[in-house]
């Protein structure tokens, strides 16, 4: 009966307990020339076992007396193995990511700590914007909206609520939004521009009107005499 490869001596990677290497020949290599290939210098290619996780195998070495080129090269490659070995540790070291990982980001406590001051400026701005004797019907002061705008272009909603931030209440926000597309109305009613730090507002006249066919039906163009253009101002 044929035994599995469980049931053999493998090697067991120390790093992540895998029982799959690869072979890899290591040479000391030498600089070379300017523009040439570099070239082996050592006298002794090591075989070593490589895990798929990337870990080098430590070959068994020991016994050996073969002179002083032999041992100075075997001392070397233990000298290199070592180092590859503690750069291995490091890499799977979970304690030593979780101290950067400690000394980088902030802990639970100290975004407590910034909420409750977080929350107290908040309550000293609402109490400095707040004037005496408008306070809500509960006897709140002034907080940041916590709302989000209704649809996603930037209409009367959402400008409602970059109003509302800056210490209005609601109410008075949207009042405020609503006086200033009356003011813009009537100036363009009047023939004038309006001016804003986005953009201009003016009117102009449209083309004569004709008609045209649009899915089988027919449509007129060009009903209004005028009609209200924006320009966007250069950034």
């Amino acid at each position: 009966m044929q035994n599995s490869i469980t049931d053999l001596p493998v090697r067991v990677c120390p790093a992540c307990q895998g029982i799959w290497f690869r072979e890899a020949t290591l040479n000391a290599f030498g600089r070379g020339p300017y523009g040439a290939a570099p070239e082996p210098v050592s006298r002794m290619p090591m075989t070593v076992l490589i895990c798929l996780c990337g870990t080098p195998f430590r070959p068994p070495i020991g016994g050996l007396r073969g002179g002083r080129t032999p041992n100075l090269e075997l001392s070397q490659f233990l000298q290199n193995l070592n180092r590859a070995e503690g750069y291995q540790k490091s890499c799977h070291d979970l304690s030593r990511h979780a101290q950067q990982a400690a000394q980088h980001f902030a802990t639970r406590e100290g975004l407590q700590q910034v909420w409750i001051r977080a929350a107290d400026v908040e309550q000293q701005i609402g109490r400095v914007l707040a004037s005496r004797g408008a306070r809500s019907r509960h006897g709140r002061h002034w907080r940041m909206p916590k709302r989000q705008a209704c649809t996603k272009s930037k209409g009367r909603d959402w400008l409602a609520v970059a109003v509302q931030k800056c210490g209005l209440t609601f109410d008075e926000a949207r009042a405020v939004v609503g006086a200033l597309f009356d003011a813009v109305t009537q100036r363009l009613q009047a023939g004038e521009s309006v001016a804003t730090p986005l953009g201009e507002f003016f009117v102009e006249p449209r083309g004569e009107p004709y008609f045209r066919i649009r899915w089988g039906k027919l449509q007129k163009m060009n009903r209004k005499a005028k009609r209200v253009v924006f320009h966007p101002a250069r950034s």
